[in-house]
């Protein structure tokens, strides 16, 4: 329940919540806004850990470029470099800045100034970051961000079922993209690794129930059937 006002540094500790997509659970941080009179170093060091970034920008501002790239300045001087998630991760040949990818998330759209900015916006740092337009106050554009979130992390859900019963599509187990049947089967109880045999799939393109090996790589919303 964080502290909502209409006034720059509401937010002025990390504030952890839960942000909910379909059927999983993501944890976001509210951070409090990056400036160059006020950023600590254990600001940029959560950015630095985390898996990714929005950016969070209030598009009605007049100063809304400035604001960026002194936010994107003081990042880089922390060594952690925004991309768009859906564009190459950045180089680095002495591997000292680390690439964070991020959403552009232009707030406010429910002003009336927001629209001209947004396009400027757009032109300058559309080809870095995808650009999400929302309004806090209407709730546009909320579900557009859980959306691009789950793609931007590049995870996947898989659910179990036991033999001879339905599959549990209430709770999944969530990995990264790629994880194998083995990885699975670890976050379900490790001594599953030891005595797997092999496993029958359901979803995607394969067919309904067909033995698949522990090093088959997982699909999101695959259902796995587990045998010891």
């Amino acid at each position: 329940q964080p502290e909502i006002g209409d006034y720059p540094f509401t937010t002025q500790k990390p504030l952890p919540g839960m942000m909910e997509y379909e059927d999983i659970k993501i944890q976001i941080v509210d951070m409090p806004p990056i400036t160059e009179e006020f950023t600590e170093p254990w600001m940029a060091a959560i950015a630095r850990n985390a898996d990714a970034a929005l950016l969070v920008i209030d598009a009605s501002d007049e100063s809304v470029l400035d604001h960026i790239e002194s936010v994107l300045s003081i990042l880089e001087n922390f060594r952690v470099r925004l991309y768009g998630w859906d564009k190459p991760v950045p180089q680095d040949d002495l591997g000292l800045v680390i690439p964070k990818k991020s959403i552009l998330i232009a707030n406010k759209m429910d002003r009336p100034e927001s629209a001209d900015n947004l396009d400027v916006i757009r032109d300058l740092y559309g080809d870095r970051f995808p650009i999400i337009p929302v309004s806090s106050e209407t709730c546009s554009g909320i579900e557009e961000i859980r959306v691009q979130v789950f793609r931007m992390l590049d995870i996947v859900r898989v659910y179990t079922k036991i033999p001879g019963k339905p599959a549990d599509m209430d709770t999944p187990y969530v990995g990264p993209l790629g994880s194998t049947v083995q990885d699975v089967a670890n976050l379900v109880h490790k001594d599953f690794v030891q005595k797997l045999k092999f496993a029958k799939l359901w979803g995607g393109t394969k067919l309904d129930g067909a033995m698949v090996s522990r090093d088959h790589v997982l699909e999101d919303r695959d259902v796995i059937e587990l045998h010891a």
